[in-house]
């Protein structure tokens, strides 16, 4: 039940698109790229000018779902982002050492250059993250399953590797010193108007 449920929201949510007016939606991603890879970014910098942000990334392929990049591979990528709210240089100069789902596409000249992946996300949202792991169980895939499954899973396999984490992170936190005591809105009570 599940495995369904996130494979439902994954699959309904590639058909949609995020923004009427950036033209951009998941399905486009999935149709432009020429492979879709796991992979590890394992250097970096980036250069922001107050208005736009130059990201040099090195990868390093774990698995492909679908292109001819070979696993192992290391590929230099480049691409620009408009920072955003509260995105400042102290946030956007750093390139995290992290995993993630790629969508890349070879250009004319034959450069590699990152697809959009979500509609937010750290480094212009040029990838989705990822977890340490490899989906296993209801969420494991084979090289002969479709692009659209191989890529949900690997999204239903984060999204478990996030549920598993988020009993550590709410257990470092203590709601006495970190959140207001609230009253449910059911309870909150407001004065009564009075009319002039």
């Amino acid at each position: 039940m599940k495995l369904a449920a996130i494979l439902t929201l994954v699959v309904s949510a590639s058909a949609q698109t995020y923004s009427a007016h950036s033209g951009w939606s998941f399905t486009d991603t999935l149709q432009t790229a020429s492979d879709i890879l796991v992979a590890d970014v394992t250097a970096g910098s980036a250069v922001d000018n107050g208005s736009q942000v130059t990201v040099k990334a090195t990868l390093h392929v774990v698995r492909v779902l679908g292109g001819d990049i070979a696993p192992g591979a290391d590929l230099a990528l480049e691409w620009q982002y408009q920072p955003g709210p509260g995105e400042g240089p102290a946030v956007t100069t750093k390139v995290a050492q992290t995993r993630g789902l790629w969508f890349v596409h070879k250009n004319p000249q034959g450069t590699l250059e990152p697809l959009k992946a979500g509609a937010m996300g750290s480094m212009g949202g040029v990838f989705l993250p990822l977890g340490a792991g490899i989906p296993s169980g209801p969420l494991s895939y084979t090289d002969a399953q479709p692009l659209q499954s191989k890529v949900a899973r690997e999204i239903g396999s984060a999204i478990e590797d996030l549920e598993k984490n988020l009993p550590s992170v709410a257990s470092s936190c203590n709601p006495s010193t970190t959140m207001p005591p609230t009253a449910p809105l059911w309870k909150v009570r407001r004065p009564p108007r009075t009319i002039r």
